[in-house]
């Protein structure tokens, strides 16, 4: 299931549970802003959430419905500073519709900004 993409700048994979607690840090810091539209991100989220999460997102590529990305700083490497995650669900698979969600960090922005960019180009990240 290893599909990986790098750009020199960010570096794209599927998340693993090796990414628990980057994830789970990313989530509380992001708790202030976000809170109010995700009520998954709350002032008690715990690190055993944040494995669930990544069990589901790996169920979800297994069954092609969902593909979940950590998206990570490429000069730090793999499992180096973590900038966030984007998801790409497949709506339709006639039309080929999807839609594209992000997460990230409080403080970073930028590696979304190439990830949408990479799929609007493509027509997918996958």
């Amino acid at each position: 299931m290893r599909r990986v993409h790098a750009d020199g700048v960010v570096l794209i994979r599927p998340l693993e549970q090796a990414d628990r607690d980057a994830l789970f840090a990313s989530v509380r810091e992001s708790i202030a802003e976000v809170s109010a539209w995700l009520p998954w991100c709350h002032s008690a989220y715990m690190p055993e959430e944040a494995t669930a999460f990544i069990e589901s997102t790996r169920q979800s590529w297994a069954n092609e419905a969902q593909f979940n990305f950590g998206v990570f700083d490429a000069q730090t490497g793999d499992q180096g500073s973590w900038i966030g995650a984007q998801i790409e669900s497949r709506l339709n698979s006639r039309t080929a519709a999807r839609s594209l969600g992000t997460g990230r960090r409080t403080q970073i922005f930028d590696g979304f900004r190439r990830v949408g960019q990479r799929a609007f180009n493509r027509g997918t990240i996958v």
